[in-house]
């Protein structure tokens, strides 16, 4: 089952202080704080937010942050002065300081009808325009005009979204729930088991790999994690070397995956990282001189 994806309608959430707009849908706490942090229910693990929290707790930067309680000088620093402490914080607790962060600012133009002058846009901003409608035409006739002198005017969001997210702390790509709750549990098993010990091999060209040794298999790990029916598919799977390295393969996948989800988490767009922006050439040719 897929969660929070771009595109979405912007979710909205009331409270005493108005309605925040969100990009994903926000979690929701029927009981408020009563609810089991080990297993939280649907109406909260349905949301990407939460796993956003989760995979933040297992940023080994992040919490060295949280030590330092921000005083550093790093990227991880400057995250923790808004994202705070989430070592010994339920989510619940978390959410609440920090849920201003997720959502999309306040808008300053509303679409409606004009009652006075005062309520008139000032003329001449790109951001928004006012419309003159005469009240006697068809509703045929309104949405025609309107397609040819309001639609050419709105600014278009990035391809994929319905509409260009400004909030903070953004939601970019797919979260699959199942998946990412294997991928995680793959990460620690293989974290608090072992964790590894760095050795060069030197390849077959003279060139020299860092890897890394684990005492226990990567097979091993899978089985733990109860990836069998993954790799299964509806057969049996049998302690042949085939098997074993299917197992051991789709667990190292899964470590990778969580491994990206970690780092997005400690950054300011998750489950992916924001692209790095394209630096621009200035001045001078593009091509480099290659005599």
């Amino acid at each position: 089952m897929k969660l929070a994806i771009n595109p979405l309608p912007v979710s909205e959430t009331s409270l005493g202080i108005g309605t925040l707009r969100f990009a994903s849908p926000p979690p929701l706490f029927p009981n408020g704080r009563n609810y089991d942090e080990q297993n939280p229910p649907r109406s909260i693990t349905r949301s990407v937010y939460y796993w956003w929290f989760v995979c933040l707790r297992e940023n080994s930067d992040y919490r060295e942050a949280c030590e330092r309680r921000g005083s550093g000088n790093t990227v991880f620093d400057k995250l923790f002065r808004d994202l705070g402490d989430v070592r010994r914080c339920t989510f619940w607790q978390w959410w609440g300081r920090t849920m201003f962060h997720f959502c999309e600012p306040k808008r300053r133009w509303l679409m409606g009808v004009s009652t006075n002058c005062e309520e008139l846009a000032p003329f001449g901003r790109r951001d928004v325009v006012n419309l003159r409608v005469p009240l006697g035409i068809s509703s045929a006739e309104a949405l025609k005009q309107f397609s040819a002198h309001v639609l050419p005017l709105l600014i278009e969001p990035p391809a994929g979204q319905t509409f260009s997210s400004k909030c903070r702390y953004q939601v970019r790509g797919v979260v699959k729930e199942q998946a990412l709750r294997t991928d995680l549990k793959v990460y620690r098993i293989r974290t608090e088991m072992d964790k590894g010990t760095a050795f060069s091999r030197r390849n077959r060209d003279g060139t020299i790999t860092e890897r890394t040794r684990y005492e226990v298999s990567w097979p091993e790990v899978a089985i733990r994690a109860g990836m069998i029916e993954r790799v299964a598919k509806g057969r049996t799977v049998t302690r042949d070397v085939s098997d074993r390295q299917g197992l051991g393969q789709e667990a190292k996948r899964a470590y990778n995956r969580a491994l990206k989800l970690i780092e997005a988490a400690a950054s300011h767009s998750f489950p992916r990282c924001a692209p790095p922006k394209k630096q621009r050439i200035s001045g001078g040719s593009r091509r480099s001189d290659a005599r």
